[in-house]
């Protein structure tokens, strides 16, 4: 399964041998990100909220033009390349993706949104290094920035680092407590470092958050790499 077909983090996501997609913004909430962008244009501001609403409801073309539109009507707003890139990665378009974080990047250095996104899309063609960098910035530019670590930790997985994989997602657990999809994946690494004892009691964690949450596909999901860790000498 591409990493990217799903817009939010896939639980146990180490376990099947990929990488957490990017989570996708509410268009409330990338709205937000829009509210010092200094500009009095209605037209921009409209142009913004519908790309938001269509990135929301999986219209992703949609999304592009009117994003695409912002940026021919003002260059200079970094939200618009940053929320395009989102939208391009949902089309499977990562070069492009990539060259508008890096836009981003250029108009707006402390983009944190811009480094974890390129972070991703670096994770999923394959280039962790370059993912690991794009999370650490996001990191050192928001040191409570808890998916920042959680992605670190998922990149620190894949290439082996594991003891550096559990440093992160215990930063991320603790700055989001409720973090499950932390739990599962740190799980997975002590499972690998054959720390028995810390593997299954994460895995309870991330089970009884899953099932608080209503989350049956997690819960299923850790459930059964409980039973398997459990029955293995």
């Amino acid at each position: 399964m591409n990493i990217f077909s799903k817009i939010t983090i896939v639980c146990i996501a180490i376990a099947f041998g990929q990488l957490s997609p990017i989570k996708a913004e509410s268009a409330s909430q990338t709205l937000q990100h829009f509210q010092p962008i200094p500009t009095e244009q209605a037209d921009v501001r409209q142009l913004f909220q519908t790309g938001a609403t269509k990135t929301q409801q999986g219209d992703y073309q949609g999304a592009i033009q009117d994003f695409s539109q912002i940026i021919k009507i003002n260059p200079q707003i970094a939200e618009a390349y940053c929320n395009r890139g989102l939208a391009l990665i949902q089309q499977g378009n990562y070069q492009s993706a990539i060259a508008d974080f890096n836009h981003t990047i250029r108009l707006a250095p402390d983009h944190i949104d811009a480094y974890n996104r390129r972070g991703n899309v670096h994770a999923g063609l394959g280039n962790l290094q370059n993912a690991i960098a794009d999370f650490s910035q996001a990191v050192a530019l928001n040191p409570d920035f808890s998916d920042g670590y959680y992605n670190r930790g998922l990149a620190q997985t894949e290439i082996g680092n594991l003891q550096n994989a559990i440093a992160d997602y215990t930063k991320a657990i603790k700055l989001v407590p409720n973090f499950p999809e932390a739990y599962a994946n740190r799980a997975i690494v002590y499972h690998r470092l054959g720390d028995k004892s810390h593997s299954l009691s994460d895995l309870k964690q991330a089970a009884r958050m899953f099932s608080k949450q209503g989350n049956v596909a997690g819960y299923k999901q850790t459930v059964l790499y409980l039973e398997t860790f459990k029955n293995i000498k």
